[in-house]
């Protein structure tokens, strides 16, 4: 026989995990971002231009990583001028995830839509730091 649960005992809970997209056409960039990021947020990886177009067609993200150089196709720039077409993403956080890191390149980025701009190699600490405080924004 099953135990019902008292009426006084509310349900637990569930806690609603942030959904991230990161457009990045390097297996090991791709690997190194979720292991930093799989144990508090739900990331969804997009190799091409095209297959973030697609995903943010079909899914909800609270903020999009954004490879500039993404290879062959089109570029992060490009991608990101089409996700901010899209009503449900004019707001949302992208953070360029970039090894673009000459001067004037985060000025350049951030005109071209971007939120915010992290260069490679990523700092560990500092791109947690960066990502916590665009999502809170976002809250």
């Amino acid at each position: 026989m099953l135990e019902q649960r008292p009426k006084n005992l509310k349900e637990p809970k569930k806690l609603i995990r942030k959904r991230i997209l990161y457009v990045e056409d390097d297996v090991s960039s791709q690997f190194l971002v979720e292991h930093i990021l799989r144990r508090k947020y739900d990331i969804d990886v997009a190799d091409k231009g095209v297959v973030a177009l697609e995903k943010v067609q079909s899914n909800n993200y609270d903020l999009i990583l954004m490879d500039i150089k993404l290879g062959k196709g089109i570029t992060g720039i490009e991608v990101t001028h089409e996700i901010r077409k899209l009503p449900q993403y004019r707001n949302t956080p992208i953070l360029a995830v970039t090894a673009y890191a000459m001067p004037g390149d985060d000025d350049y980025i951030k005109e071209e839509g971007c939120n915010d701009y992290i260069s490679k190699p990523i700092d560990f600490r500092y791109f947690k730091e960066k990502v916590d405080r665009l999502l809170q924004k976002d809250s």
